[in-house]
């Protein structure tokens, strides 16, 4: 694997940390939102149910119109999407399309072992990981990614969970790995002497806020002396710019 693939990578997993933390903070905040939800709409019920069967008619052509939707969004992917320009494809996906091929190669066989969906089986492997990474470049809403690919919110957000969780647990560890053997140590150490004239430096280190929306939970912890809601990313690179070590999530 190239530095490209590793750069990528490594940056990929960065990402994928930092909207981990805000999707299990959503996750939350929902399901607190639709139990407050359920307890006032509980005697509204019968309302709801006349209605329901009122607009069947509607309901039906909705539900056509989205199957349309989504074999149009299918059709994007594989025949416009997959066929875009080089230079295209990485604006859009921040991966080149050699590196999100060997990204597929890599995760899609985790992946079939991480399914938790039940509408998720029909899709192609590749599609769920481009959703995931439009997701994680653009930060686009469930229902418009679900619109672009070609699949329901709910089956996004359980494909962009298997995604994530495969990286975290799989990835992680194994790309972004701090050096503990002597060789290693000696050799980012004799690199950062030799271009900054510097000895017995290991890594180099820092931080940056991502900006990120109010959490429900706690917004007050997130908000920095700057002004804005955000995240702390510390991390460690060597002589190459390579991570060695990251930490986010933190406010």
């Amino acid at each position: 694997m190239n530095r490209e693939f590793q750069i990528s990578i490594c940056i990929l997993i960065i990402i994928i940390l930092i909207k981990y933390n805000e999707f299990e903070e959503n996750l939350i905040a929902t399901y607190q939102t639709e139990q407050e939800e359920e307890e006032e709409n509980f005697n509204i019920l019968p309302l709801n149910l006349l209605y329901l069967q009122l607009n069947r008619i509607e309901i039906n052509e909705c539900i056509n119109l989205r199957r349309l939707n989504r074999s149009i969004s299918q059709y994007w992917f594989n025949e416009i999407c997959l066929n875009m320009q080089d230079f295209e494809f990485k604006r859009h996906f921040r991966l080149t399309r050699s590196t999100f091929e060997w990204l597929c190669c890599e995760i899609i066989p985790h992946l079939r072992r991480e399914i938790t969906g039940p509408g998720i089986v029909g899709l192609a492997w590749e599609q769920k990981v481009g959703a995931s990474l439009w997701f994680l470049a653009t930060g686009e809403c469930f229902r418009s990614i679900g619109n672009r690919f070609g699949m329901g919110e709910s089956t996004f957000s359980y494909a962009l969970r298997d995604f994530i969780n495969v990286i975290v647990t799989k990835f992680l560890a194994e790309k972004i790995v701090f050096p503990n053997t002597e060789s290693e140590i000696n050799e980012i150490t004799n690199g950062f002497k030799g271009t900054g004239r510097i000895p017995n430096v290991i890594g180099a280190i820092d931080g940056s806020h991502i900006p990120i929306k109010a959490p429900h939970l706690f917004p007050v912890d997130y908000f920095n002396r700057k002004g804005f809601y955000s995240i702390v990313l510390q991390a460690v690179v060597d002589h190459k710019k390579s991570f060695l070590d990251i930490c986010v999530g933190w406010p």
